[in-house]
């Protein structure tokens, strides 16, 4: 049976942050040989804080960082290690993309470290200029797709939801929901590109083109 998971919003200096704070430390910065820096937990108040968690606590995190009035920074996504393979990082960036969507912005920006980058290039980022050296290991910038472009198409998915292992519904054209037998993860955005896949190795994707017959219309800026 699978584990019941939830992704909420971990305010703060809540006791939630903190955990995710320790989170943080034991994935990103232990193995480096580093601690997190004063400067950035100064800068976790500047920052919205989201959490995966289960019966044993915090397992996942991740922060979303206001740059501008449409950009937001996805800031040091994490992952305990005994619960990796799980979809966690997929649905923390769903909820952070969809948070994000929903306050209005339409730009997320991410330094990846290399090696990742392949996973957030599954969802439609793509790598910004060269390599360059953070917290001691090579990272490259990605930038998402328009998040508002998925407002045109009435709004195709606000944000990544969580399936069952037994079924999964697709965004179909016209407005229109098909389930599908199997276990899969899928997310139709920015007018049908399906940005995500569950097990994909066994099943391939399925792509619906909502942009198509021309439903939506052009991005704007």
């Amino acid at each position: 049976m699978t584990k019941a998971i939830s992704v909420i919003a971990a305010p703060y200096g809540s006791d939630l942050y903190r955990r995710s704070v320790a989170l943080r430390e034991e994935i990103l910065r232990r193995p480096l040989g580093l601690t997190l820096s004063k400067k950035e937990l100064a800068d976790d108040r500047q920052r919205l804080h989201f959490c995966a968690v289960a019966a044993e606590g915090v397992i996942g995190t991740v922060s979303l960082r206001p740059l501008d009035t449409r950009k937001v920074q996805l800031k040091q996504m994490a992952v305990a290690t005994n619960r990796r393979g799980e979809n966690i990082g997929v649905r923390l960036l769903g909820y952070a993309e969809g948070w994000a969507r929903r306050k209005g912005f339409s730009l997320i920006v991410l330094h990846a470290r290399v090696g990742a980058e392949g996973f957030y290039a599954k969802f439609g980022y793509a790598a910004e200029g060269g390599v360059f050296h953070e917290n001691t290991i090579p990272h490259i910038k990605m930038t998402a797709p328009d998040l508002s472009l998925g407002a045109h198409c009435g709004g195709v998915l606000n944000r990544l939801e969580h399936v069952s292992h037994r079924f999964v519904f697709l965004i179909a054209s016209r407005g229109a929901g098909h389930p599908s037998a199997g276990s899969a993860w899928y997310l139709a955005r920015n007018c049908g590109v399906v940005l995500g896949r569950y097990w994909e190795h066994q099943f391939k994707a399925v792509v619906l083109l909502i942009a198509s017959q021309r439903q939506c219309p052009p991005a704007r800026g």
